[in-house]
């Protein structure tokens, strides 16, 4: 087998790898995707502006403060008061005026009184106090809440776990177009568990979930696209899709997007825009994108061949679990100062991940 023919078989072999983590859990404890389960509980940025016969309000992010919302207009409006004050951060003050208006039957006040306990911002967190919340704005038509407790069903936060359950309130709010609902509706129905597998119509809902930019979304339908199921087979179609999730930052995409660009799977094959990838991949950590670019460079294939480079990734990617055979015989073949300088890179490189920088 000559060099050229063993590079292209190892980038290959990260296909495997890759497409067997194609389903996510993102737990509402570590906000992290867990490859292997087969449904998506995606982390909603909740829509609490459309609540009927009530002012507009701000988003809700039940994930973190609201940093990214701007400050609403002074308002005298009870629900604007509360909405407010949870901008601003002060949540126990959004608290003391949402209370009374949940109390009195307002769905968007119930909601945001969920997300206070949900993520316990100003009060303790009482996972059965927000799902009772979620439940009374759920069932008062409110989109944002039918999501909430759907996911709620789902992780048994608050509630029995229950998917069936899940299932019908993510209905709900699909129904009302809430995309992170419609994108575990898809999820349920290639899992086929609670609800009969319809590839067709998971299909449908991964679309529409992608067309409004759930990354997970876009990834899922991309490998429908790959095998053609639920849709045509195109492997075209599939790497745009890709590229949009690896765009956004979905570290699974850019590997599998490399590694279709490296083959020329779908397009045609550019080596150098595989490397961009894969070193993207790295950057963000991962071990798989550590090692083929570390494979990229010690080949001189895409990018530049440099030898120290492509231990420190060796190294980056032992250090997290993956030791690459073919890396591993490389870097023992490399000169003690060139392993020590490998080293020293990694060892700055895990270093400022640390920190952040």
């Amino acid at each position: 087998m000559t060099q050229r023919t063993a590079l292209i078989a190892l980038i290959a072999l990260t296909v495997v790898a890759v497409v067997t983590t194609t389903v996510y859990l993102v737990s509402r404890d570590s906000g992290t995707a867990q490859p292997g389960n087969q449904i998506a509980a995606v982390q909603a940025v909740p829509d609490l502006q459309n609540q009927p016969d009530d002012p507009p309000a701000a988003a809700v992010d039940r994930a973190s403060p609201p940093d990214a919302v701007p400050p609403a207009a002074p308002s005298q409006q009870p629900i604007d008061l509360a909405f407010g004050a949870y901008q601003r951060y002060h949540f126990l003050e959004a608290f003391e005026h949402a209370l009374p208006l949940a109390e009195a039957g307002n769905p968007a006040a119930q909601t945001l009184l969920g997300m206070l306990y949900i993520e316990g911002f100003g009060i303790p967190q009482n996972l059965v106090e927000a799902a009772g919340w979620f439940e009374l704005a759920a069932n008062a038509g409110d989109a944002t809440a039918q999501l909430q407790l759907g996911l709620a069903y789902l992780d048994g936060a608050g509630v029995e776990a229950d998917r069936s359950r899940a299932a019908d309130y993510f209905e709900m709010a699909g129904e009302m177009g809430v995309a992170e609902a419609l994108y575990n509706l898809g999820i349920l129905y290639l899992e086929g568990q609670v609800r009969e597998q319809d590839f067709t119509l998971a299909a449908d809902y991964l679309s529409r979930a992608a067309g409004d930019g759930i990354v997970e979304a876009q990834y899922m339908l991309a490998q429908l696209y790959i095998v053609g199921e639920g849709v045509i087979l195109s492997n075209v179609i599939a790497n745009r899709w890709l590229r949009l999730a690896a765009e956004s930052g979905l570290v699974e995409a850019q590997i599998e997007y490399a590694i279709r660009v490296f083959n020329g799977v779908g397009e045609a094959a550019d080596e150098a825009e595989a490397a961009t990838w894969f070193r993207r991949a790295a950057l963000a950590g991962n071990p798989v994108g550590h090692a083929r670019y570390g494979l990229l460079l010690a080949n001189g294939a895409g990018v530049a061949q440099d030898n120290i480079e492509a231990a420190k990734h060796y190294l980056l990617a032992r250090a997290a679990g993956l030791d690459d055979p073919w890396l591993r015989d490389f870097f023992a073949d490399l000169s003690e100062e060139e392993q020590l300088a490998a080293i020293r890179a990694a060892d700055d490189a895990a270093t400022m991940a640390l920190r952040g920088i």
